[in-house]
């Protein structure tokens, strides 16, 4: 099922705060090719916003964005093994 985005912000947007977790704006964009412009809401998230978004997402591309995260988590833990074990 397809969902514009005004609605997929509505929906997945519940969990979060504005001015912490994301940050909205106005953008003027080309409307069409006779050069009109409409303003449009425009969204900043922090970095663990994208992060929850990417868990939350049940697509296949979600599914790889969630691989990457465990993957780099693991990373992180045997680094700091490492790190830790040369001491």
């Amino acid at each position: 099922m397809k969902y514009d985005f005004a609605r997929w912000v509505n929906s997945n947007f519940k969990k979060f705060t504005e001015n912490v977790d994301f940050f909205k704006g106005h953008i003027d964009v080309s409307a069409n090719r006779y050069g009109r412009t409409q303003t449009v809401d425009d969204y900043n998230l922090t970095v663990e916003m994208a992060k929850h978004l990417c868990l939350m997402s049940k697509t296949e591309k979600g599914q790889l964005c969630r691989q990457h995260l465990k993957d780099y988590v693991i990373m992180n833990i045997l680094i700091t093994l490492l790190m830790y074990i040369t001491l």
